[in-house]
């Protein structure tokens, strides 16, 4: 880039980076040089955990700033002394940048046990544009496979709700004679259970190990109920990576009718039975961590998870008795 002033030309150095996307394995570094005319800042990003990061500057003095995803390594703005090193540790990561001068910082991989790649940057802010160096913290591998040991929850449930009407289940009868048909409501009353657990598909689960009963949020219709919420009333399902699918609970019913009640109906001749059902659901959603363990490395991890359980609390149902068309 050049820029021409008044008096004389003006030569800025716009060199790109050496490097802007590469991978880094554990126990490996790569050194990255870049242009510094007009360079304003120098800021370190790593995703996925918040961090502690320690700075060392050319004095040997150290500075410890806790639970970060960023750190500005050189800001014009600040009066802040050169940082030569600084360590960016969480529980299962740490991370290494050198800056032996400015324009030049080697990154290293000491420890990358979470079971994810983790994408990291250097954003570097000049007066007329930014340069952004992208890298990638690869994950150690590991033998053995993970088991699921536990599910824990925070302690806060948020509910919702949906009613809807269904008129879904018609019965034909084309015959001379009046028939006699029935149906149980439970087949389409039944609890949906779903848990999200993203970064688990980063692990080598052992699935040929049973998962676990967890604990999910349910509601129970009691004496001193006042509103229908989600609680945890020690109703347990089997972890699943797919919706799953239990029978509803009476006990949750507010009008009293069983969710396994069957409805007989007579159908006479060139007639069909439409059923009318309305169906009222709270929706209940749960945050807490899937404890997997490794029994090989003897590592764990806590992986977020969230639960969503859709439970029928309320329904009412009847048939109508309607001719057939010729």
């Amino acid at each position: 880039m050049l820029l021409t002033g008044c008096n004389n030309d003006i030569f800025i150095d716009d060199t790109p980076p050496s490097s802007s996307d590469f991978e880094i394995a554990i126990g490996e570094g790569k050194e990255v040089t870049f242009a510094t005319d007009y360079l304003r800042s120098i800021q370190l990003q790593l995703d996925r955990f918040s961090y502690d990061w320690t700075t060392y500057n050319e004095y040997g003095y150290s500075q410890t700033y806790n639970d970060y995803t960023r750190l500005y390594l050189m800001d014009v703005s600040s009066s802040l002394p050169f940082i030569s090193r600084v360590e960016a540790v969480s529980n299962d990561l740490t991370v290494e940048f050198v800056q032996e001068k400015l324009g030049k910082i080697k990154i290293s991989s000491l420890k990358n046990i979470s079971g994810e790649n983790v994408s990291g940057r250097i954003k570097l802010e000049y007066s007329y544009k930014t340069e952004y160096v992208s890298f990638t913290i690869m994950r150690e591998e590991e033998e053995g496979h993970y088991i699921i040991t536990a599910l824990t929850y925070e302690p806060d449930i948020s509910n919702d709700f949906r009613t809807t009407t269904s008129n879904r289940i018609t019965i034909n009868n084309r015959g001379p004679n009046t028939i006699t048909q029935s149906y149980c409501v439970e087949n389409i009353c039944q609890i949906y259970v779903r848990f999200e657990t993203p970064s688990l598909r980063n692990f080598d689960i052992d699935t040929d190990s049973e998962f676990p009963l967890v604990e999910i949020p349910t509601y129970i219709q009691t004496t001193e109920t006042e509103m229908v919420t989600g609680k945890f009333n020690g109703e347990k399902v089997r972890y699943s990576e797919e919706l799953s699918y239990i029978k509803p609970l009476d006990s949750a019913s507010v009008n009293g009718l069983s969710f396994s009640a069957v409805y007989p109906v007579e159908i006479p001749p060139m007639s069909a039975a439409i059923s009318n059902m309305t169906i009222s659901r709270i929706i209940m959603t749960a945050k807490g961590s899937l404890r997997i363990s490794n029994p090989i490395s003897g590592r764990s991890h806590d992986l977020p998870t969230t639960v969503t359980v859709i439970q029928p609390f309320f329904y009412t149902f009847n048939w109508k008795i309607s001719p057939l068309d010729e």
